[in-house]
């Protein structure tokens, strides 16, 4: 297998790390970034001053990360190649770019990876089992906080999470707060709700949910990646400890990898793209809440 990396920072070194073996090419518009990473990683790969140069090599797939090109026009041109693509998300990208992403990606013919890493951390995947499992019954409700130094912009995952949790499309949304801190409740069209906190004030950051349902409850926190189960009209909780993680974001990154590894190698034709956009409007009609101090109807959300 071998694969194209679009930049050398943040999570490249990440996907450098766990495909070193796979690279073929590496390009970064400061090519002394895409050349220490080759270092850092002894990648066998060629180093590329320019996108297109990259791109033109012979891939069984392309990663697409923080590079300082342009990332829309990083991903239309890889679009071209209809090779599978892992697409890191830029955190502050433009409400245009995100439908202009989504339209282009429409009938793609190969697969297309986003980079959410959450979604494949043992509190998430145990989370999810739990639930398909029945051990609550029917998902009533969802909670989750973040906090966090980090730029709000920042939460497009975290969302990301709780509407695969609710498993319905988003129809209503609230939210109140400024930019330093506020709170995002939001109405599935199956009456699933949620609400999302965040904050940059907190002696205690993280990330932490809270699922309830019909028949108990789930609790899990981010740091610890514990999950703990406890049933309705019983006081004994089930806790869930993981075991094995490899990395420092509870198997996240590894999974992510793992994932469009697996793509790759076995065709497996996913896009994910709507997912991200959904998350994107969830993120943008909360935005629009605060300002308007008004429940948004997201289907006409413009």
């Amino acid at each position: 297998m071998k694969l194209i990396l679009i930049g050398s920072r943040k999570k490249g070194s990440v996907y450098a790390g766990y495909f070193k073996d796979d690279i073929c090419a590496i390009c970064d518009d400061e090519i002394s970034k895409a050349v220490m990473l080759k270092n850092e990683h002894k990648l066998n790969s060629k180093v590329c001053d320019n996108y297109n140069e990259a791109l033109n090599h012979e891939g069984d797939g392309i990663i697409i990360t923080t590079s300082g090109f342009n990332d829309m026009d990083v991903f239309k041109r890889a679009l071209e190649t209809k090779k599978p693509i892992l697409f890191e998300e830029p955190a502050d990208m433009a409400y245009d770019s995100v439908i202009r992403m989504y339209e282009q990606a429409k009938g793609y013919p190969s697969s297309i990876v986003m980079g959410y890493y959450l979604r494949y951390t043992y509190m998430y995947r145990k989370i999810l089992e739990l639930i398909n499992n029945n051990e609550i019954g029917k998902v009533i409700s969802v909670e989750a906080s973040k906090i966090s130094s980090c730029n709000h912009s920042c939460i497009s995952e975290d969302i990301d999470l709780i509407s695969l949790i609710a498993g319905s499309p988003p129809e209503y949304v609230s939210s109140l707060g400024g930019t330093d801190n506020f709170v995002i409740n939001i109405e599935y069209e199956n009456k699933i709700t949620a609400v999302f906190t965040f904050s940059v004030y907190g002696d205690f950051p993280g990330r932490h949910m809270t699922v309830n349902g019909t028949k108990g409850s789930i609790r899990a926190g981010f740091e610890d990646q514990i999950v703990r189960l406890r049933r309705t009209n019983s006081s004994d909780t089930l806790t869930y400890i993981p075991s094995g993680i490899s990395d420092d974001n509870g198997g996240g990154n590894e999974g992510l990898c793992s994932f469009f590894k697996k793509v790759i190698k076995e065709d497996i034709p996913v896009n994910e793209t709507e997912a991200s956009v959904l998350s994107f409007l969830i993120t943008y009609a909360g935005y629009k809440s605060r300002n308007e101090k008004a429940v948004i109807n997201i289907r006409k959300t413009d």
